[in-house]
This record gives structure tokens, sequence and C-alpha cells, in this order.
């Protein structure tokens, strides 16, 4: 993607991981997450969701690995 520097590569559940200089640190949602935006989620409460979401400690919702 872009500049070539972003790959995307298919999954079961969203997930990021950035690598440089021999350094690599993952990031993905803590299980049943992913299920319960899917349940919850709707047009009508798109922002309040969206915000409950974003307003949670990252502890909760992230699992977050260096490596």
């Amino acid at each position: 993607m872009g500049k070539g520097n972003i790959a995307l590569e298919s999954g079961s559940e969203p997930a990021v991981v950035f690598e440089k200089d021999g350094r690599r640190i993952q990031i993905a949602l803590r299980p049943g997450w992913r299920e319960r935006i899917d349940r919850e989620m709707s047009k009508d409460k798109e922002l309040e969701q969206s915000l409950y979401y974003y307003e949670l400690p990252e502890r909760d919702l992230l699992e977050i690995r260096e490596g």
C-alpha cells in the first residue's frame, strides 16, 4: 500500500505488526472483542459505540507483544 512499506495480509482477527531495525511489535484485539463489536455495532449506535471503544484503556482492548 502507499509507498510500498505497508503490506496487507488476510487473517481471521485484526492485528498489526511493526518491524524496524530487528525490533518487532504486534498489536491485536484481545479475544472476544471482535465478536462483541460485530454484535453490538449498529448504524444507530455507531458514534456512541465508537466513543466507548476509544475511551477504553488500551490494556483492556489490546494485546501488545514485543519481541
